[in-house]
């Protein structure tokens, strides 16, 4: 889940009329591309970004949440990376965000937050309709990934306290009747399918640390752990043709392994470190290319801090009222 970088005013009043206060102020992020050295090969811009971004499959247009000032709640928004241009893909009242793409790029599917819980609505990428309920329920939800069949999406939701978060995946036929894929005392969620279908990645801190693991799909089987030191809680990213892994380790370092199928075995690689995932400041990883060369990250400047404010003798106005 991401969270609204927006941080509201802060008072303390004391008990001898001194009242500290410090305004509102906005912390914006930078989006990058960043190859499989650490070079930065092209930044984007300089926004309050909140609720993820993913790359389309072609590499062309992220779609990202952006914290509106003007309504107070994030909308999703599209940049078009070759005309470095971007266009508002939402306009409506409440919290929109976290946007997940369709494998042919024509679809995009957000947590939409109209009253207590987040739903899974769908839209048209080109923004041309209104946007359709795709699961609705009593808990929130955020979308993870999209097999490249399109006929599922995986999801992580708070059902209930003992369980945490739990790892479902949602078909997009039938009674499209979510399936609780993993659901334990841990917490297991960013369920990512493997290119062709078999498998899916996510995270579990079911051994006491966040770890990667992969399970079969659909048919839930034994569990492989990925990681050897721990993961970031974030994303791990296929490569297109399902041989490698990409994630954030404990240590902020992006780290690659190598995924090699021979039937419903797998073969899991050692762990080749990347890059410092934090060389340039706090980061974070949002997405991969299909590729694997190149990973779209934000990196967040130092604070913007605004001045702490002292009034003295503040309440002597309100016992005046």
């Amino acid at each position: 889940l991401y969270f609204s970088p927006r941080i509201k005013a802060s008072f303390s009043a004391s008990e001898t009329g001194i009242l500290l206060y410090q305004t509102e102020f906005t912390s914006h992020t930078r989006m990058t591309i960043i190859d499989r050295t650490g070079r930065e090969v092209q930044s984007y811009f300089d926004r309050t970004l909140v609720g993820g971004a993913k790359l389309s499959r072609d590499g062309k247009i992220t779609a990202y949440g952006q914290d509106e000032s003007r309504k107070g709640t994030p909308d999703i928004w599209l940049y078009d990376i070759g005309r470095s241009i971007s266009t508002r893909f939402t306009f409506d009242s409440g919290t929109e965000m976290n946007p997940v793409w369709s494998p042919d790029g024509m679809s995009i599917v957000y947590s939409w937050v109209r009253g207590a819980f987040a739903d899974l609505y769908i839209k048209n990428a080109n923004g041309t309709d209104t946007a359709q309920v795709l699961y609705s329920s009593n808990f929130g939800k955020t979308a993870s990934d999209w097999t490249s069949d399109g006929r599922f999406i995986a999801f992580s939701a708070v059902v209930a306290a003992k369980t945490k978060v739990d790892l479902f995946v949602l078909p997009l036929f039938g009674d499209r009747t979510p399936i609780e894929f993993l659901k334990t005392e841990f917490n297991e969620g960013g369920g990512k399918f493997s290119p062709d279908g078999r498998w899916i990645a996510y995270f579990s801190d079911a051994s006491g640390r966040t770890e990667v693991y992969i399970r079969p799909f659909p048919t839930s089987g034994a569990q492989r752990q990925i990681s050897r030191s721990g993961a970031a809680l974030g994303g791990c990213y296929w490569r297109r043709d399902g041989k490698e892994i990409c994630y954030v380790a404990a240590n902020r370092k992006v780290v690659s392994v190598g995924i090699s199928a021979k039937g419903n075995m797998l073969e899991i690689g050692n762990e080749q470190e990347l890059f410092d995932l934090d060389a340039r400041g706090p980061a974070g990883l949002h997405d991969m290319t299909g590729d694997a060369k190149s990973f779209l990250v934000t990196v967040a400047p130092a604070a913007r801090v605004q001045p702490i404010t002292m009034v003295t003798n503040w309440d002597a106005e309100v016992k005046k009222k």
